[in-house]
């Protein structure tokens, strides 16, 4: 799996290109809030984020023992220096 990772400061600039088998996004304060693997002999995939019904069981399948309890996603609008992205 291949994550292209902006660093701080880097907006608009080239990526880090890292081949990666797991990844798990925290926020500043420590609390997980995504999970993205690829695992076992088919190179199977997982992907995952805070809301998700399957979030904590995942977290636990790859030994993240923190539980986060969400009840409701509060997402602020982004600055104007950020292009939100639509999928199609």
């Amino acid at each position: 799996m291949i994550a292209h990772i902006i660093v701080n400061g880097m907006l608009g600039g080239k990526p880090l290109v890292v081949n990666i088998d797991q990844l798990v996004v925290f926020q500043d304060n420590g609390t997980p809030v995504g999970l993205f693997a690829e695992y076992g002999p088919h190179s199977s995939q997982i992907a995952t984020i805070v809301g998700n019904e399957d979030f904590n069981r995942q977290l636990r399948n790859f030994g993240i023992s923190t539980p986060v309890d969400c009840q409701r996603l509060q997402v602020s609008k982004p600055s104007g220096a950020v292009k939100l992205v639509k999928g199609g």
